[in-house]
């Protein structure tokens, strides 16, 4: 992951994702890391790239089966339990 991936405007928040609530939260800021967010990938997806933020998802980090998506078009409508989610306010024309 470049050096810039997390750097610049936001707080990186962590999330676990439990409820059907919790997707439904005000928009997000900056940078949001939700962990464990396999059963609600496509719900997460949806929402987010509605708010204009660029979305990565790595699966299985560090073990078989890995696999990382650097795109939203790339990320399956579920996964298991070690997904992690990051989504990153994108920037500005004038940024």
């Amino acid at each position: 992951m470049p050096e810039s991936f997390l750097s610049g405007r936001g707080t990186v928040i962590s999330e676990e994702i439990k409820k059907e609530t919790d997707i439904e939260s005000p928009d997000f800021r900056g940078t949001v890391v939700f962990m464990k967010s396999g059963r609600k990938l496509k719900e997460l997806r949806e929402r987010l790239t509605r708010q204009n933020m660029d979305l990565y998802v790595v699966m299985n980090c560090g073990m078989e089966g890995e696999m990382v998506c650097r795109n939203a078009d790339e990320i399956p409508d579920t996964a298991g339990y070690y997904t992690i989610l990051i989504a990153k306010q994108a920037k500005c024309e004038s940024d």
